[in-house]
Parts: structure tokens; C-alpha cells; sequence
């Protein structure tokens, strides 16, 4: 899988995103955009949150948040069956193993979906 397979792995189901890469990008309107990133938390390759910024192409940046994934994301609801790795809410992806959850899989990732779409829509 790649970076940009990882970041189209979400269930995106109410907004239309052109992925690049790690970077997603959404319109809102002729002059407003909404840029999608998926980031570390300083831990490099080690990337565990969205970054989400609403762009005006004639002003610059009109607001950004911070999406981590242990913030939305269940830790006692996993797909993965590994007794030897106790989660403390670390859902990441470690670039150099590969663009796939690194041992916690949460079962589900639309709360984190939700919460950036509601975010995006405060903007509409």
C-alpha cells in the first residue's frame, strides 16, 4: 500500500478529496480550500493525526486542527488479535513499515472521518 492508498483507506463518504501523496485537497467554494494532511506528532515517519487547514487562495490560511487518531479512535475496538501489543491509544502507521496500521488496526475509522468532515462543514 502507499501513502495516498493509506489516506483514501478512510471512509471519505461525504467529501470528494484529491489525494497527492499524504495531502488531501478539497473545495468549498471559487476561493476556499480544505487541505488534509496526514502528519506526525514529532516522532519522526511515525504518523498518528490529520492536520486539517482551510485555505483561502486571496487570504492564506483561515483556520487549522489537529486530528489525532487517539482522540477519536476506540482502543478496545481493534480488528487486529495481538495479545502482545497493549494499546494506549496508539494507532499509527510507521512509514518505514509500510503505509498500513502498525500492529493496533482500529475497527473502525469513521469517528475520526466524522469529526473532520463536521469540522469542514462549519465552513460550508
Amino acid at each position: 500500500m502507499t501513502k495516498t492508498e493509506f489516506c483514501r483507506s478512510f471512509p471519505w463518504s461525504d467529501t470528494v478529496i484529491q489525494w497527492f501523496d499524504d495531502t488531501g485537497y478539497h473545495k468549498l467554494d471559487e476561493d476556499r480550500r480544505v487541505s488534509i494532511k496526514l502528519t506526525t506528532g514529532g516522532y519522526a515517519d511515525h504518523y498518528d493525526r490529520f492536520a486539517v487547514n482551510i485555505i483561502s487562495k486571496t487570504n492564506g490560511r483561515i483556520d487549522g486542527k489537529i486530528f489525532k487518531f487517539e482522540d477519536y479512535l476506540d482502543p478496545t475496538k481493534r480488528a487486529d488479535h495481538r495479545p502482545d501489543y497493549k494499546t494506549d491509544n496508539h494507532f499509527k502507521v510507521i512509514a518505514f513499515c509500510g503505509w498500513e496500521w502498525y500492529i493496533a488496526v482500529p475497527a473502525d475509522t469513521t469517528p475520526v472521518v466524522k469529526a473532520i468532515q463536521d469540522y469542514i462543514n462549519v465552513f460550508r
